[in-house]
């Protein structure tokens, strides 16, 4: 690879390389051993957008096209072949030092969980979620970077955590949430409402101070129809950078995963009812345009409700 001559480029290059492993596995999860264009695009905009610039990502793509003999349908990027380009990068430039946010930015998983208190239990309930919230705010769950909580009524708490990878969330499971569900089980309607789990698209912070505001915290879930899984997420990798390119007035946090292929899930947190309200009365039916077309049926789930907590336990992602 003659990259001497370009050596922003070449750093660029050598980033992607340095987590060549995890880049690979992250591709090969999108079922057919290839990836679009734009995905490609997107997932390289995510690592950083400021420094992924169009250019930068066409370049690296142009690249890479110059090493195969046989471009894949519709311009597709074969898996392996990317896996052995990058892979060959890392062998023949110098691996940057540690970058950790942009490691955070690779590697951070998103949970997003609702569960519900049975009848007449909500006194019990509701002191068991501030013993929990407490320790978790404390400090008590290692390697969680955002935690955020919300009750709807008495009865339903929705939480969303952000941690720096899959190990630390398996961590999570092993130790602290076992213990405690262990203290939720008798107050509990049944299992989670809903848990979603995944490689985190977005999780950004916007720069706008939260510490005075009660801020609002939306959530939702949408499912395309089968057979429209390509579309979909072309369509969600849209929806990501133009929401984090651009931002949304008022929104302070924005979070998002597919848990799987045929589902988005994402919370966005607000300054205010108000900025909630402009924001669904001008943009909302945008981007719920976009995806119209493609669902499979009605939201999973779409819920608005105050924030709890005001502040994340940790200092947000802000290049995310």
């Amino acid at each position: 690879l003659a990259l001497a001559a370009a050596p922003l480029f070449s750093n660029q290059l050598g980033a992607m390389s340095a987590h060549a492993d995890f880049l690979t596995s992250f591709f090969k999860n999108r079922g057919d051993g290839t990836v679009s264009p734009q995905y490609f695009r997107t997932v390289m905009q995510l690592l950083d957008p400021v420094v992924f610039t169009d250019p930068i990502v066409d370049r690296l793509f142009e690249e890479f096209q110059k090493t195969i003999e046989t471009p894949g349908a519709n311009g597709n990027i074969d898996v392996s072949a990317f896996s052995q380009w990058i892979m060959s990068a890392n062998d023949s430039l110098e691996a940057p030092e540690a970058n950790t946010k942009l490691l955070q930015v690779l590697e951070s998983v998103v949970s997003i969980c609702c569960y519900r208190c049975a009848q007449g239990k909500e006194a019990e309930w509701k002191q068991v979620i501030d013993d929990i919230t407490s320790d978790v705010q404390a400090g008590g769950v290692q390697g969680l970077l955002q935690f955020h909580h919300a009750m709807t009524g008495e009865q339903v708490f929705l939480c969303v955590g952000l941690f720096d990878s899959t190990k630390a969330l398996e961590n999570y499971k092993d130790t602290a949430c076992k213990r405690y569900l262990e203290q939720v089980q008798p107050f509990l309607e049944g299992s989670a409402v809903f848990d979603d789990v995944g490689m985190a698209l977005a999780a950004k912070s916007f720069g706008v101070s939260p510490t005075a505001m009660q801020q609002i915290c939306c959530m939702c879930s949408y499912q395309c129809a089968e057979g429209k899984e390509k579309e979909w997420e072309a369509v969600i990798a849209d929806i990501t950078t133009k929401v984090k390119s651009d931002g949304i007035e008022g929104m302070t946090t924005f979070i998002s995963v597919m848990p799987d292929q045929r589902t988005y899930s994402c919370v966005g947190l607000f300054e205010s009812q108000k900025a909630v309200d402009n924001y669904a009365s001008a943009m909302s039916s945008q981007l719920i345009a976009k995806m119209t077309p493609l669902l499979d049926g009605d939201a999973l789930y779409d819920i608005v409700t105050p924030l709890r907590n005001c502040d994340p336990i940790c200092g947000p992602l802000a290049g995310a």
